[in-house]
């Protein structure tokens, strides 16, 4: 499927060495850190696609396995929180309490301004890592749920397994992880964008193109939708969502469909799948792709 539409729809070109050098040599956090005013403004100004994302993760939030442990509060962990509208708006579910991490201590700041005077809600300038091991320090009880929005396709495998196993050591036994990543085609559409904005004839897209899907990882000036492309790059690998299940599966995450027959419904066979995809609010939403999926995972 990819290659096919590589070869019909994705036609783009290499830049000159120069320029190309310039993208490859700048990282996601400094790009991140440097927008975040900007993206403040997006937020406010109305980001659907960004909206979306917190509906499906509402949506899960309801999802408990039959065995998890039963709780007074549920606890939701925001993973790379950012501004914090995410977490806010789980902040208002009923009986919960939701902290919200982030490693950029400017990000943080500017969540707490942002978000002044709710109860449930704090925030913290920790990365996951440093959350799971100071958790015991700050005597704070685990959590329920934790939620990755749109954060692990700017990192590495490497980084992904180390966000996931120090997950593990916050969460319940049981406990549930939502995430949002891009799917196949999100990298594919962000290139597009980024070669029609260049003014890329079809041939040089058709270079450009197939030679930056042929690495693991590219990095790319892209645009939030109907915004304009952001200065600097971030680093985005290109994974399917299979690697994502593979990451998963790796780390210690999964969970159990049962499946019967109308013959013998009493006869079920378990097949283990890493990850359930919320998808309800993609399949009416009014966006031009449904560019993004929501994985359900669970803790084995």
């Amino acid at each position: 499927m990819l290659k096919r539409l590589l070869n019909e729809v994705f036609l783009f070109t290499l830049w000159n060495s120069t320029q190309l050098t310039y993208y490859l040599c700048m990282t996601s956090f400094d790009t991140y850190e440097k927008n975040l005013e900007k993206r403040l403004t997006e937020i406010k100004h109305g980001d659907r696609a960004y909206e979306l994302n917190g509906d499906a993760i509402m949506e899960t939030l309801a999802y408990e396995a039959s065995d998890s442990i039963e709780t007074e509060k549920m606890r939701v962990l925001d993973v790379g929180c950012g501004l914090g509208f995410v977490a806010l708006k789980m902040a208002q579910w009923p009986d919960s309490e939701v902290v919200g991490i982030d490693p950029s201590e400017k990000a943080i700041e500017l969540a707490k301004k942002q978000h002044v005077g709710i109860n449930n809600l704090s925030f913290y300038a920790q990365s996951a890592q440093e959350f799971a091991n100071n958790i015991s320090e700050t005597n704070q009880p685990l959590f329920n749920r934790a939620v990755i929005n749109m954060v692990l396709h700017s990192i590495s495998d490497t980084e992904v397994v180390g966000i996931l196993e120090s997950l593990k050591k916050v969460l319940l036994p049981h406990g549930s992880l939502s995430i949002v990543v891009p799917d196949d085609m999100w990298l594919v559409q962000k290139l597009v964008e980024k070669a029609r904005v260049a003014g890329m004839s079809q041939e040089e897209m058709d270079v450009w193109g197939r030679k930056l899907m042929m690495q693991e990882s590219v990095d790319l000036a892209v645009s939030i939708h109907g915004h304009e492309v952001y200065e600097d790059p971030i680093t985005v690998y290109n994974r399917t969502l299979k690697d994502y299940g593979n990451l998963l599966n790796q780390t210690g995450y999964g969970m159990d469909m049962f499946v019967s027959s109308p013959d013998t419904p009493n006869d079920r066979t378990v097949i283990p799948i890493p990850y359930w995809e919320f998808s309800d609010h993609y399949a009416g939403a009014n966006l031009r792709l449904r560019d993004r999926r929501i994985l359900l995972t669970q803790v084995k």
